[in-house]
């Protein structure tokens, strides 16, 4: 898992944000690490190529958790394509037959209201491996002293859709220790279908001990006990969060208040491959918060 990650970068600092994160998953994995940049000539390729030599050389020296030099197994390559970027990235990641796409939200190009850039977008709209989003760049103390990832969200709405992204987080959670907390938001259809009362909110243990409510949940707290269970046995540190609500507003709520370091999520659950490309609650989530989203493509 993880084996070929694919970097694109556009020569700006906000899009280099990714680092910490590559080189955290790059070394537990032992990744090999293809740096992408798109330039708009071949005057440019030059240019391109020593940015991302030099690139390379300063990824070298990034060294999570104060540990001595590590070494990456990276290499560089500089495309023609600016007219559709992602377009050249996407045609680069299929060739490698990568594992895994890691981006920034945005890039130098990328400035206006929308926080998914258009490159970003066009990445997540056609890939056909995982893509992790970084959203907000980690502060070197925090990359040098501190686990990067210890808690990981991973929402289920009980399809086998969302499970898609069950086995990504449970390899995440073994490599790095992390917990995962399994989410639920019961949204107000449902309640109004299970005929629940309106006190379905907090944890699943105090589901559990309300009767009406209890009863109306039992199915959806028996699927994420029994979710739990299969990855306790595996040596994962594992515990359930149940919620009402929206599932967008619920799953961006949860992870502010709750030290969330990464969200790993399915693009479709319950409503299937619709008119929209992501499913509606992952696209809602990709345009919320800073903390870093796993996309995978069922």
């Amino acid at each position: 898992m993880f084996e070929r990650i694919i970097v694109p970068l556009d020569g700006s600092q906000t899009a280099e944000m990714v680092f910490p994160y590559l080189a955290t998953i790059g070394l537990c994995f032992g990744s090999r690490i293809r740096l992408i940049r798109v330039c708009e000539s071949n005057l440019m390729v030059s240019d391109c190529r020593r940015y991302l030599e030099a690139v390379a050389k300063r990824l070298e020296s990034l060294s999570p958790n104060s540990q001595t030099k590590q070494l990456y197994n990276v290499e560089i390559s500089v495309l023609l394509g600016s007219s559709n970027p992602s377009d050249s990235i996407l045609t680069s990641a299929r060739d490698m037959t990568s594992t895994l796409i890691i981006t920034a939200s945005r890039g130098a190009s990328n400035q206006g209201r929308w926080p998914i850039g258009n490159v970003c977008a066009g990445i997540l709209r056609s890939s056909d491996c995982p893509v992790l989003l970084v959203r907000k760049k980690v502060s070197d103390a925090v990359f040098a002293n501190e686990r990067l990832i210890k808690k990981i969200l991973l929402p289920l709405d009980g399809s086998e859709l969302s499970e898609a992204a069950l086995p990504l987080a449970e390899k995440i959670s073994q490599e790095m220790k992390a917990q995962i907390v399994l989410f639920r938001a019961v949204e107000p259809y449902e309640r109004m279908r299970n005929m629940s009362s309106s006190n379905i909110s907090g944890t699943v243990a105090q589901n559990e001990d309300a009767n009406t409510t209890g009863k109306s949940v039992q199915p959806i707290v028996q699927y994420m006990r029994t979710v739990k269970q299969s990855l306790e046995k595996k040596g994962i540190n594992t515990i359930e969060a149940l919620q009402e609500g929206l599932a967008a507003e619920e799953i961006v709520a949860y992870t502010e208040a709750n030290n969330i370091d990464l969200i790993v999520m399915s693009t479709h659950g319950h409503s299937g491959i619709g008119r929209w490309v992501f499913g509606s609650v992952t696209d809602r989530v990709l345009h919320a918060g800073d903390v870093p989203v796993l996309v995978v493509y069922p």
